[in-house]
């Protein structure tokens, strides 16, 4: 199949086949686990308490994301308790679960035994693409969601829609549509892909996928907490917050498309000064 643009000729690498647990490679870790199959790895550390990152590459790569929206690193003073059995391998904070079913390769966080959100299984996809001329991968994943759970945010789109169920949103940086590849359930959890590339997002029979051009592996953070607003919080705490305007700012605000010439810009900050109003 001849792949046309940056493609090249290439078969869909799959990375999320189904595996017995017998084939499954399991290293638990301080705060989290590392499981590996055949072809992938799938990596889950809780960044604090209620904070989830999952990063999945091909096994065998040495994965390392730029991450240039983190700030937020390992809290080196949680307590996490990892278990590992036949077919479940499982991590516990003080608030949330997060387990891994070997026989399907899908991930499941809960609260107190009730799903909080849940990857479809086999919903894992790194497809070989070329990125500038260099290996790259297409990354998807997918997640069940309920029905009644309602999805803001993926940034600023001129859709007239606030909600995003049921929408196809392609996430990519133009004028007066800005892209930003987090979302936030009435559930409770938010949702930040960590992919910088042009990415799709799509809700079709209560299963989310977020799918990115390129990518060295899949990678996304859940965000968790006890209201939305504490959701907010965590948000905050893992990508930074934004500061607040100092009081005079939010008075009148010039805003123009553009000027068309240096003398229309310099009457613009000459009337400013007429009237004693700080730019």
């Amino acid at each position: 199949m001849v792949l046309s643009g940056k493609k090249i000729i290439a078969a869909l690498f799959f990375c999320s086949v189904s595996i017995t647990s017998a084939f499954a490679q399991v290293q638990t870790k301080k705060n989290g686990f590392v499981v590996s199959n055949d072809k992938l790895t799938t990596k889950v550390e809780f960044v604090t308490q209620d904070i989830i990152h999952v990063s999945k590459y091909p096994k065998g790569t040495d994965f390392k994301n730029l991450d240039i929206a983190i700030i937020l690193h390992s809290d080196k003073t949680i307590s996490i308790k990892t278990t590992n059995s036949k077919n479940i391998v499982q991590s516990n904070s003080s608030s949330y679960s997060i387990s891994f079913d070997k026989s399907t390769n899908n991930l499941t966080i809960s609260k107190g035994g009730k799903i909080v959100l849940k990857e479809k299984p086999q919903s894992s996809i790194l497809e070989n693409v070329l990125d500038d001329g260099q290996a790259s991968y297409k990354v998807s994943q997918s997640f069940a969601i309920t029905k009644e759970e309602a999805i803001y945010g993926l940034g600023q789109h001129q859709n007239g829609i606030a909600n995003m169920r049921n929408q196809r949103i392609y996430m990519q940086q133009k004028n007066m549509d800005i892209g930003i590849p987090y979302l936030q359930s009435t559930m409770n959890y938010g949702l930040f892909w960590n992919n910088a590339s042009a990415t799709n997002y799509s809700d079709t029979l209560n299963t989310i996928t977020l799918q990115s051009d390129f990518g060295k592996g899949i990678d996304y953070y859940v965000i968790l907490g006890n209201s939305s607003d504490k959701v907010m919080e965590n948000y905050g705490k893992l990508t930074g917050t934004p500061p607040m305007l100092p009081l005079w700012s939010f008075g009148y605000i010039q805003s123009k498309e553009r000027y068309q010439s240096p003398e229309e810009m310099l009457d613009v900050f000459k009337k400013y000064r007429t009237l004693q109003v700080p730019l």
